[in-house]
């Protein structure tokens, strides 16, 4: 079952993910391997998953790999960081033990943490706000099923998106509309629908997977990955499904996109080397950076906004 896949695929990304404090030298560039410098956005930041201390924490820092802070600090696993659109919160999930996941929210400093699901045996995981800060939405497997949930960003009003069986539900930028993975038909594939679950539309087509859709800042386009062409890399396409085309062009799997706030990057985390580490390339896939390297590795990472 696909949701299987996802899940095992989000165990498996914790448990590889080895950090520790040596980041690169504060610079207001990014360094590639070669040397070369590409210039970025002064102070931009990502937030991510790590178990440096024995379990899964969430750690943020600013791109340049400076001001590395540790968030969470305790004994739950604790990923899948989500900025707050106003940046003053970040929702996350947290284990409790291997069948009960659940949401939580804290503020960006790691103070406040609040539980906001609670439903024995559910495994909720990667929430994402609403563009207006006002609802949550997650993935939820619950009793062998794919499930979409939203709820006010409070936790109050918790409601599945009936007749929707999918996973790693993103709100489009104006807020009326998701995309999202489902298997429904027996193949894995990004579709549309609308914030009530009305208006269900496929976007992509075939036997391989297509995974954890990403809009782009302005709505024309959506990343995701795919194997289509045989591991996971990163794709991206039109908002209506049309040019479909490959960004990343690697031997080893590449995961999760994530637009840059300016629409110039897409980040993901790639499984190198020993462990997990993050990139970002540009939206055309022209050129690749390395955000992690050597001692310093994350999984699951996301933009601040």
């Amino acid at each position: 079952m696909e949701q299987g896949f996802v899940r095992w695929t989000t165990i498996l990304a914790g448990l590889a993910v080895a950090v520790a404090a040596s980041v690169w030298a504060n610079d207001s560039l990014l360094r590639r391997p070669t040397g070369r410098r590409v210039p970025l956005a002064p102070g931009a930041e990502i937030a991510f998953s790590s178990n440096s201390n024995g379990n899964r924490d969430i750690y943020a820092m600013v791109i340049d790999g400076s001001g590395l802070r540790r968030l969470t600090t305790y004994d739950d696993d604790d990923g899948y960081p989500c900025w707050s659109p106003d940046g003053e919160r970040i929702a996350f999930y947290a284990y409790h033990g291997t069948e009960t996941w659940s949401i939580y929210t804290m503020r960006a400093d790691g103070s406040e943490r609040r539980r906001l699901t609670h439903r024995e045996g559910a495994q909720d995981y990667a929430p994402q706000w609403s563009p207006d800060g006002q609802h949550i939405a997650f993935s939820s497997y619950d009793e062998g099923r794919d499930e979409i949930w939203v709820m006010n960003a409070d936790g109050s009003n918790q409601r599945r998106l009936d007749g929707v069986a999918g996973s790693g539900p993103r709100w489009s930028p104006d807020g009326s509309r998701f995309t999202f993975a489902s298997n429904h038909d027996g193949n894995t594939d990004i579709y549309l629908m609308n914030v009530d679950g009305t208006d269900v539309q496929q976007l992509t087509f075939g036997e391989e997977r297509d995974l954890w859709p990403s809009w782009s800042p302005d709505g024309r386009r959506i990343a995701f990955m795919s194997n289509r062409d045989g591991n996971f890399e990163i794709y991206a396409m039109n908002a209506d499904g049309s040019n479909q085309r490959r960004i990343t062009r690697n031997e080893v799997d590449d995961w999760e996109p994530k637009w840059s706030p300016d629409g110039r990057w897409v980040m993901y985390y790639s499984l190198r080397n020993s462990g997990w580490e993050i990139f970002i390339t540009t939206s055309d896939g022209r050129q690749e950076l390395q955000l992690t390297s050597g001692n310093l590795t994350g999984s699951q990472a996301t933009w601040h906004p």
